[in-house]
């Protein structure tokens, strides 16, 4: 169905989408985002969700209190934006974000140009030992959306 024939019922394209990643390579992981999000625009996909953290990589443990990383993230969610405002496409991306002196596994949404919200995880699922290294990241007791 092209573009135009899902709207006229009210639909959307969406995609989910796994960069090949570096962790901790914020500026390779942004590039990787973007390269898919050309993919999907090509496509006629309107929206892109991708994982968790895919930013900086869930496995980056420690490497989250980087001050330089934490900032290397928002400087690629900034560079996000530029490009979903050329390709007319919204997409998801998991970040690591600092609230109130704590540090969060996020979800910020971007279209438009612009970072419209980013959600701190609220819920984690236990995982048989698998994937410690977030276990010191701070949980949300109360949903709440941070606008940029």
């Amino acid at each position: 169905m092209k573009k135009n024939k899902l709207k006229e019922f009210g639909y959307f394209r969406a995609a989910a989408a796994v960069i090949d990643m570096k962790v901790a390579d914020v500026d390779f992981n942004a590039s990787e985002h973007i390269k898919m999000l050309k993919e999907a625009a090509n496509q006629n996909v309107e929206l892109v969700v991708f994982p968790e953290l895919s930013l900086i990589g869930y496995t980056a443990a420690d490497m989250l209190f980087q001050q330089q990383l934490l900032e290397n993230c928002l400087s690629a969610m900034n560079e996000i934006a530029t490009c979903t405002a050329e390709l007319q496409i919204s997409t998801i991306v998991g970040t690591p974000i600092v609230q109130n002196g704590r540090l969060f596994n996020a979800a910020a949404f971007i279209s438009n140009g612009e970072i419209l919200g980013i959600v701190p995880k609220a819920i984690f699922a236990m995982q048989m030992n698998t994937m410690k290294s977030v276990g010191f990241l701070a949980k949300q007791t109360k949903l709440k959306v941070i606008l940029s």
